[in-house]
């Protein structure tokens, strides 16, 4: 074997001990994969044997109840927008009615004198 090493290169030497170490590797992983498929396999025995038409049904079922949450999910949300824009609506009518109210006041004030005489009007040149 030293023999051998002596006539290899160090190129070759490096290349035999990856592929020994990727061999190595590759047993593991055989290793691995037959424990899990022995695993796999007793789990299956072990368990109840379910079809997999029982299995899709089930799906279908389960896809339903999702589909009918998102729908009520939806319809919360666009409610819940409409009535916080309700709201604001409300707010800036209520304001903008005070302010109308509060303006109409004024003007009613400056139309009309102590006796009642119109001699202040908007929009005129002389108050």
């Amino acid at each position: 074997m030293s023999e051998n090493s002596q006539n290899m290169s160090k190129l070759q030497q490096e290349v035999l001990s990856k592929y020994s170490q990727l061999a190595e590797s590759l047993h593991r992983l055989d290793v691995t994969v037959k424990q899990l498929n022995q695993s796999a396999r007793e789990t299956k025995e072990n368990s109840n044997n379910v079809s997999a038409e029982e299995i899709l049904e089930e799906m279908r079922q389960i896809e339903t109840k999702i589909g009918l949450i998102g729908t009520l999910f939806k319809g919360s949300v666009y409610s819940f927008i409409l009535q916080r824009k309700n709201e604001f609506n409300l707010m800036n009518n209520s304001s903008s009615i005070h302010t109308s109210n509060n303006n109409n006041n004024q003007n009613n004030i400056i139309n009309k004198g102590d006796n009642g005489d119109s001699f202040m009007k908007r929009g005129s040149k002389y108050y």
